[in-house]
């Protein structure tokens, strides 16, 4: 059964690409959903996935090397050991989330799929790493969630809605741990840093999008460009802010005797009274 033929990007967002990221399924860990976008956007959204790759294990390594250090100093081992095979519950689930993607070009719905999975999975992680410490009642367990936390926001950063899902999630727990003017300080903090990225994320997004509408409009101007000239009897030509040549038709050279490399930086009143000098002659 053939699928149904894909939209353009002009088609999909519009011609006010922040007007369509309102919907909040349009908004999905950082990048527009590959169902509403080109082929080369979904290219981009899988590269992005990708780029988690280096930054995860290494996340997931020094998190159980902390853990480790921790689980060994504490005596009472039974509440660390529960803890720890929570932690590496979540950890190999997160692996294996950034891990499962594929090498070769996914379809729409495996890209996002695997971009909600793995913004879930962020907030399930926030939420580990900061009532570990607490239901394993190891020492030094607010520095612990506070370095998971740093080291978590680090790993995702390359997708902006998972480190704030991972931020936001964490600091459920984080929160409700102090008391007072800390609490409210560190709830500012954390909202601060989840809007930032989402503001940043958003721009990105915006940016990427009008990009990809630029270079379709650039595309087709120039395949019409091309068309004319090959086709046509006319030509053209492009200027600088000094009305000198930096493009000409190559069939105008051709005509007149002379080749487009002579007749780059000159003058725009040379071409248009028909008089083509050579420079070796000035």
């Amino acid at each position: 059964m053939p699928g149904r033929p894909t939209k353009p990007v002009r088609a999909a967002v519009g011609t006010d690409p922040a007007a369509n990221l309102r919907e909040p399924r349009n908004w999905l860990a950082g990048v527009a959903l590959p169902r509403l976008a080109s082929r080369s956007e979904i290219a981009n959204t899988h590269r992005q996935l990708l780029d988690l790759r280096p930054t995860v294990p290494l996340f997931a390594a020094v998190g159980a090397l902390i853990w480790s250090g921790v689980t060994l100093w504490h005596v009472p081992l039974t509440a660390s050991l529960q803890g720890a095979w929570l932690a590496a519950g979540g950890v190999l689930t997160s692996l294996f989330a950034v891990f499962g993607l594929r090498e070769a070009q996914p379809k729409a719905g495996e890209v996002v799929d695997a971009a909600r999975g793995l913004v879930t999975l962020s907030a399930a992680a926030g939420l580990l790493w900061s009532t570990l410490p607490v239901i394993s009642d190891v020492p030094f367990g607010l520095v612990l969630s506070i370095s998971m936390l740093v080291l978590g926001i680090v790993a995702l950063s390359p997708m902006p809605l998972a480190a704030m899902a991972y931020m936001v999630a964490f600091a459920v727990t984080l929160v409700t741990r102090l008391d007072g003017f800390a609490s409210s300080a560190a709830a500012v903090i954390v909202l601060s840093g989840a809007l930032t990225l989402y503001l940043a994320g958003r721009r990105a997004l915006v940016e990427r999008v009008e990009a990809s509408m630029r270079d379709l409009g650039e595309q087709r101007v120039r395949r019409l460009c091309a068309t004319f000239e090959t086709c046509g009897s006319g030509w053209f030509w492009e200027t600088d802010a000094r009305g000198r040549i930096t493009y000409i038709s190559p069939s105008f050279g051709a005509a007149h005797g002379t080749t487009n490399d002579r007749l780059i930086g000159r003058p725009l009143g040379d071409l248009i009274s028909l008089e083509v000098e050579d420079p070796d002659e000035a």
